[in-house]
């Protein structure tokens, strides 16, 4: 929803009340429903008339308040102050009415789309239309439309739910059923039922229930539906009492990651503006770019350790990643399962696209000495350079003359700020590169494996925390 700011509301109500005019929506095309021969609907047509009534203005009466002078000096003249309050207050009055008929002519955009889409949604799921159930049961969907009456998943009544349930089991379209807003629908993915306590039988069992838990949500993440993807891992600790049950939990919860960043195409994305299964949402948004807090595997590299117990075993990274390739291919042929059924269902479809190469990267690209905190020695060489595929940067470093990392992936946050996640042997994190290429050289600040957010975007001061420098060398 677009919203005016305090001023734009202002200057727009005052000109809605001045001219003495109901705002009117210009909408691009008439909301008017689309069906074919069958009388099935046509998702495409929905999506463009959601997202036109969705980019309305919202009236915004708060904004009245804000932008005179109400509180500023005082005329020292009582009747000067009382004229002036009066004409503070009747300007407000204009602006709010004019804000309440922006609302107003909103609301009724919306009452009309509803009114035109909901009969030929409910005919067409009478008539067997899979894609208007899924609509009209699954309000992510179109949040917009107006379901009063409808059992549908965010109805409040739980009978109207259960309904909802069953008639998205009879379409069959299994991302409908696995989505992000409600992980009430998920099957057999309850709570633990696990004891809490730390003793070796405790912890053994979560470890298990959570293994369970990353191959089901694997089995969902294979249908197209990449808004379940953990972003955490209960595996345990080092020096656990089974090493064994940590390293698997550990490979199933990477196997997951691994499996959300390499998919080609999707339904859902975790950590997106994709996580709901939306019409309303724009056909294509690129590129799709995964940061958790987990290692994003964007390419086939090394994976060096699990759990910092180093991994120098081939055979392990070949049978992890001839997993990842297996998965891959499921969820690629039910894709085209569901499209061979309905090929209406790719109106909900989201491609993973390369990011175009960039020009400027090759600026960051060279060789970089300086200094880091919290590291002993605290010197640090810095290499960054363009990515094997050409699209995006990369980098390795080497710390105190003898420990090795890499940075990968790397984000441009803006023209001299630069994202990158590093990986070494005490783990991964992040790290943001603040640049002043006129001067050759930049400041960073990194966080830790124990770190939930990124680095705040530079420039650095001299004295702040965590920091990571370097010189063009």
């Amino acid at each position: 929803m677009r919203r005016a700011s305090g001023a734009q509301a202002l200057a727009l109500a005052l000109l809605v009340a001045v001219a003495g005019l109901s705002p009117r929506p210009v909408l691009a095309q008439p909301l008017q429903a689309v069906v074919d021969a069958r009388g099935f609907i046509d998702p495409w047509a929905l999506g463009a008339q959601l997202r036109q009534v969705d980019a309305l203005p919202s009236g915004d009466e708060d904004g009245c308040w804000r932008g005179d002078d109400a509180d500023g000096p005082q005329d020292a003249d009582p009747r000067r102050a009382q004229q002036r309050e009066r004409r503070i207050e009747q300007r407000r009055a204009r602006c709010i009415d004019a804000q309440r008929r922006i609302t107003a002519a909103r609301d009724a955009a919306l009452a009309r789309l509803s009114r035109a889409w909901r009969p030929a949604l409910e005919s067409a799921a009478t008539h067997g239309d899979g894609v208007a159930e899924v609509v009209l049961r699954l309000c992510e969907t179109a949040p917009l439309l107006d379901r009063t009456g409808i059992a549908a998943d965010c109805s409040s009544d739980a009978a109207d739910q259960a309904i909802a349930r069953r008639r998205l089991e009879a379409v069959g379209f299994a991302p409908a059923l696995y989505h992000d807003r409600a992980p009430r629908t998920w099957p057999d993915l309850a709570d633990s039922n696990c004891a809490r306590g730390e003793a070796p039988q405790d912890r053994q069992c979560r470890q298990r229930e959570s293994t369970q838990r990353f191959a089901q949500l694997q089995q969902v993440m294979e249908s197209g539906a990449m808004s379940v993807a953990p972003r955490y891992a209960n595996c345990g600790h080092p020096g656990s009492d089974d090493d064994v049950l940590v390293d698997g939990c550990e490979r199933a919860w990477m196997l997951d990651q691994a499996i959300a960043v390499r998919a080609r195409r999707f339904y859902t994305m975790a950590s997106t503006g994709a996580a709901d299964l939306s019409l309303q949402r724009a056909p294509a948004i690129q590129p799709f770019e995964y940061w958790g807090t987990a290692w994003p595997y964007d390419t086939l590299g090394r994976v060096r350790h699990i759990d910092n117990r180093d991994i120098d075993d081939r055979a392990w990274e070949v049978a992890f990643y001839t997993d990842v390739a297996r998965a891959l291919e499921r969820e690629e042929a039910a894709i085209r399962a569901d499209l061979a059924r309905d090929p209406r269902w790719a109106a909900f479809l989201l491609l993973r696209h390369a990011p175009p190469a960039r020009r400027g990267d090759e600026r960051y690209f060279g060789t970089w000495r300086g200094t880091i905190s919290s590291v002993e020695g605290g010197s640090v060489i810095t290499v960054l350079r363009e990515r094997r595929d050409g699209v995006g940067i990369e980098g390795s470093y080497l710390l105190g003359h003898r420990d090795w990392g890499e940075l990968h992936p790397c984000m441009k946050l803006s023209a001299d700020n630069l994202l990158c996640q590093w990986t070494d042997h005490a783990g991964h994190g992040f790290v943001n590169f603040h640049f002043d290429f006129d001067q050759g050289r930049f400041k960073g600040k990194w966080n830790g494996p124990e770190a939930w957010s990124f680095p705040d975007p530079g420039p650095y001061g001299e004295d702040d925390p965590g920091g990571w420098s370097g010189v063009r060398d």
